[in-house]
């Protein structure tokens, strides 16, 4: 969620904790996995730019990824039928969303990439190989800082090296929690940061520290479980 000043932001950091660094994971009902947000046609729009200017910079998916990919764009599908039928209805394999009339047929022989489309979320796959939880997959328009080819294939503590005090604080805590989700019982967890404009995609080569008005940026992730391949889902929403 990108808010101006002349927004304020829906959800408010948590200032009780007394670490700027922590886990910050809370449990969330199935049934709001998926926030719609009123400006997804915004969204849409930048992803479908982006996917036809700098695809190999928003996406990519390990070959044994594939099986999650699947599974993640069944899962999301029913749950916006089910969940969000006020906004969405079937269309073929794809979605029709209701309130502009905007029809996301399912054409991309890459099931993760069609179903990001069908919400302002980046979607991101996570799975246990070789002991470690691991980005297999992700379709990320709205990177914050980071470089999806930079992350893809490596385990969690590699992806977050360069967060400060992290290891020491958060790591071990991270993996030994993701060993212990379950499925069908979703969590969620809430990052704030500053930039420097509303671009949607913030580039590492792109940042800009000059002084003056930031906007406030709320990453919310949720991590929702599935049984096959023990895959993790985090929906970034920006």
């Amino acid at each position: 969620m990108v808010n101006s000043a002349f927004k304020m932001p829906k959800y408010l950091p948590h200032m009780q904790h007394k670490d700027v660094i922590s886990m910050g994971m809370q449990s969330l009902h199935p049934q709001k996995w998926i926030e719609p947000d009123e400006e997804y046609p915004r969204y849409l729009e930048h992803k479908l730019s982006f996917g036809q200017a700098h695809k190999q910079r928003i996406f990519d998916a390990l070959p044994s990824a594939y099986d999650a990919q699947v599974e993640l764009a069944f899962e999301l599908k029913n749950h916006l039928l089910q969940h969000h039928s006020q906004l969405y209805c079937s269309l073929a394999d794809g979605l029709n969303y209701l309130p502009m009339g905007i029809q996301l047929p399912s054409v991309s022989p890459h099931p993760l990439w069609q179903a990001s489309l069908w919400v302002a979320d980046d979607l991101l796959i996570m799975q246990k190989l070789n002991g470690q939880y691991c980005l297999t997959a992700a379709s990320l328009c709205s990177p914050s800082n980071w470089h999806l080819s930079e992350k893809i294939g490596q385990p969690m503590a590699r992806i977050h090296d360069p967060v400060p005090t992290l290891h020491a604080k958060l790591t071990p805590k991270i993996d030994r929690f993701f060993d212990h989700l379950c499925v069908g019982k979703p969590v969620q967890r809430f990052n704030w940061s500053l930039q420097a404009n509303t671009q949607l995609a913030q580039f590492p080569e792109k940042k800009n520290h000059s002084c003056g008005k930031y906007a406030v940026i709320l990453s919310l992730r949720t991590t929702n479980p599935y049984p096959i391949a023990k895959n993790q889902c985090h929906r970034f929403h920006y």
